[in-house]
């Protein structure tokens, strides 16, 4: 028999405005771990294409959730079951060509074969001569010899310089600059970029140095592997070793090869080289698409005076797609371009807030005509993976004011209940979580980590920067997450269930509450523990996740934290790291993984109109996303 709230001892309670329970031990009847198992299932499958924003596979989850919530009696707004936005999607190609001529001779390269325009390319024509200009290099990591790619004087106005990718290499194709070969920081396209763009060419090819030792050498760089911040005034094309060989053999009065120019630019000799008996156009025409997703929403109607409030639970349900582009990254290597299901991540709390939103819907049947209660509000965010960007636009411009939100309940990631633990984010938020909250973890049988911040990587951040109270609940970071490998059988679907009941009491208590909670404004966490994972770390949140924006914006700054010792404040922009441009919020994070704990590092920091450079020591955090 399925399992239901106790209606008769609901019914009794509710004009007193007290709260009730499921009861010790909850324990979910088979077809709430039917249903869990068959939401996460089709959420998660092949045909749902990793549900990224703007793609087929988000369309069906949208309207997969919409039959649900028809199915189980929930309503939608009056403006819909849908509330749209929009985000920046991927960069369209409309047209591109590279051109070249000599004495005697002339052609054209094949886009997707020869080059390909790169994810910071400008559109527009571009034409002259070409000069190498080695690897794009200002100076040389400290410790090692001077070197520079440009001698004082370079003037590169008029000149399509040729590129080269990595750093001084050995004869064996590995780095001159570490021990064991590795890339140093020195490699770092953004900043390669950024050099050669001081010295004002028309345009950039760029191109794997010959008789390199690195996998990438293989294949041609393409808009999307190389979105890297913002995109630059002139064409940057990518072409492969083969064609820019050529070019530079017809263009060198001298007839060298672009190996012997590798060699001189290993050696720190020739500075930039004219080539000047070739002439070279690049042409594109390139466009940022605007993707149009949308929110999901469903109500259950409240009663009496306490109607025109909400409590919402919510839950995220788009994925990383096919784990590259702007949509969000994969942490699986080699293994992007496949569908990365999200079955945890985040179908189990999709799963959770439909269960959540049955149960309450029957029980709201059985009130009494006198009752209070507050209206639930049923929503699903698209564009979390973005940078919570679903919620942020929900909060900032929804159909529902957050001003009439008591509380915010989030469910991201609730799949993998092991050995009773739950993480739960935001009990410090209100001021009556202290006595109202533990109650319920004891009844369900939960062991539960508390974290008071409302801040934190997932939706609830965004009510809670609203004022609202937030409770987000959570079963930990795992080796599949943000893989291929996050699949439906990975799931607990009966934790995931009794997660999803004891939301579902937490939500009734806070409808039925009489009073409002009273928000209460807490610090950002520290976190520990098994489920996280310990990293290097300043101490702060991003404010953005959005890999086009430039640097990384800083969100809240953990009070005591070595940001906030640093003198770092919310709203500042990092854009260097140790004298180089830092690209995104992902560069941000890979410029951490090569250091530890106690480094001091330089940042450069946009204030303003102001830029200041700041010395920062790293220190601890584990990172649960």
């Amino acid at each position: 028999m399925r399992r239901s709230l106790p209606l008769l001892t609901l019914a009794s309670l509710l004009v007193a405005g007290c709260a009730t329970s499921l009861g010790p031990g909850v324990e979910p009847d088979a077809t709430d771990v039917e249903d869990f198992t068959r939401r996460v299932n089709i959420l998660a499958s092949q045909e749902f294409g990793g549900r990224a924003p703007g793609t087929p596979g988000i369309e069906l989850a949208a309207s997969f959730i919409e039959s649900e919530l028809t199915a189980i009696g929930v309503h939608p707004l009056s403006s819909g079951w849908r509330v749209p936005f929009e985000v920046s999607g991927e960069l369209s190609v409309h047209d591109a060509s590279l051109s070249y001529s000599a004495p005697g001779v002339s052609g054209e390269l094949t886009m997707g074969e020869q080059f390909n325009p790169l994810g910071v390319s400008g559109d527009g024509p571009a034409e002259g001569t070409l000069a190498f200009v080695g690897y794009g290099i200002d100076s040389a990591p400290e410790g090692h010899a001077p070197y520079t790619s440009f001698p004082d004087g370079t003037d590169l106005s008029g000149k399509i310089a040729v590129l080269l990718r990595f750093e001084p290499m050995t004869e064996e194709g590995k780095s001159q600059w570490s021990e064991d070969g590795t890339w140093t920081s020195a490699a770092a396209l953004r900043s390669k970029f950024r050099n050669v763009l001081e010295h004002d060419p028309a345009g950039i090819i760029f191109v794997a140095p010959p008789g390199v030792d690195d996998p990438r050498a293989d294949s041609l760089p393409t808009t999307r592997s190389t979105r890297i911040g913002d995109r630059f005034d002139i064409p940057v094309f990518a072409a492969t070793t083969e064609s820019v060989d050529r070019l530079v053999q017809l263009a060198d009065h001298e007839g060298r090869s672009l190996v012997d120019l590798r060699r001189l630019a290993d050696a720190g000799e020739g500075g930039v080289i004219e080539l000047s008996a070739g002439h070279v156009r690049l042409d594109a025409s390139i466009s940022l698409n605007q993707v149009e997703t949308a929110n999901i929403v469903g109500a259950i109607e409240g009663k009496g005076d306490l109607a025109s409030e909400w409590v919402v639970i919510g839950a995220h349900y788009d994925h990383l797609g096919l784990g590259t582009g702007a949509t969000g990254r994969s942490r699986a290597g080699a293994n992007t371009g496949m569908v990365h299901p999200g079955a945890d991540d985040n179908a189990s709390g999709v799963a959770g807030v439909l269960q959540a939103g049955e149960d309450l819907t029957r029980a709201y049947a059985m009130l009494p005509y006198d009752a209070e209660a507050r209206s639930v509000l049923l929503l699903f965010f698209s564009a979390e993976e973005m940078g919570l960007l679903g919620s942020k636009a929900f909060v900032a411009d929804g159909p529902v004011d957050s001003e009439r939100v008591a509380a915010m309940l989030n469910m991201d990631m609730i799949g993998r209940l092991d050995r009773d633990a739950l993480e739960i984010m935001g009990t410090g938020t209100a001021e009556e979580f202290d006595t109202i909250l533990a109650p319920y973890w004891e009844e369900h049988g939960f062991r539960v980590k508390t974290i008071k911040s409302g801040v934190g990587p997932s939706d609830h951040a965004s009510f809670y920067r609203a004022g609202v109270p937030v409770l987000a609940f959570h079963t930990g970071t795992h080796d599949e997450y943000h893989t291929p490998s996050d699949t439906p059988e990975t799931v607990n679907p009966r934790g995931g269930a009794r997660v999803a009941a004891l939301v579902t009491d937490l939500a009734y208590d806070l409808a039925v509450r009489p009073e409002r909670l009273r928000y209460v404004e807490t610090a950002a966490p520290r976190r520990s523990g098994p489920s996280r994972r310990s990293g290097v770390s300043l101490g702060f949140m991003p404010g953005s996740y959005d890999e086009s924006e430039r640097g990384v914006l800083l969100g809240e700054v953990i009070p005591g934290s070595e940001a906030e010792k640093a003198g770092l404040r919310k709203g500042d922009r990092i854009i260097g790291w140790n004298g180089e441009e830092l690209a995104n919020v992902f560069g941000y994070m890979q410029a951490l993984s090569s250091h530890k704990v106690g480094d001091r590092v330089i940042l450069t920091v946009e204030r303003g109109e102001e830029t200041i450079e700041m010395p920062a020591t790293l220190g601890t955090s584990d990172r649960s996303r």
